[in-house]
């Protein structure tokens, strides 16, 4: 488990950690055929609806008689963001090399 602290890099985490986390809940609770109706499953739903929206109609979903539905745009979302948060984090780690690299010099 990552430790947060009121570092650039922390605060990416948490941030992308969160919504890694929301996906990942949507998408089990899809997969499983969670009721939607249900104020809590309907909540996870609405919260995370905009993060997944850029990715609809890229796949189709498979659903089945059961209620139960594999949601390919949250897959997609999760692997999307997971790239945009390595990315982010890359160009911190970057920007506090130089940064520190600069001090270095200076001093």
């Amino acid at each position: 488990m990552r430790r947060y602290t009121a570092t650039p890099f922390s605060i990416a985490y948490l941030v992308f950690d969160f919504i890694e986390g929301l996906l990942l809940l949507r998408f089990l609770f899809k997969i499983l055929g969670a009721n939607a109706g249900n104020a809590l499953i309907g909540f996870l739903y609405r919260l995370s609806e905009p993060l997944v929206y850029p990715f609809r109609g890229i796949f189709p979903n498979v659903q089945n008689g059961a209620g139960s539905v594999f949601e390919w745009n949250t897959l997609l979302a999760i692997v999307a963001y997971a790239l945009i948060a390595t990315i982010i984090v890359s160009l911190l780690n970057r920007v506090v090399v130089v940064h520190h690299y600069e001090e270095d010099v200076v001093a």
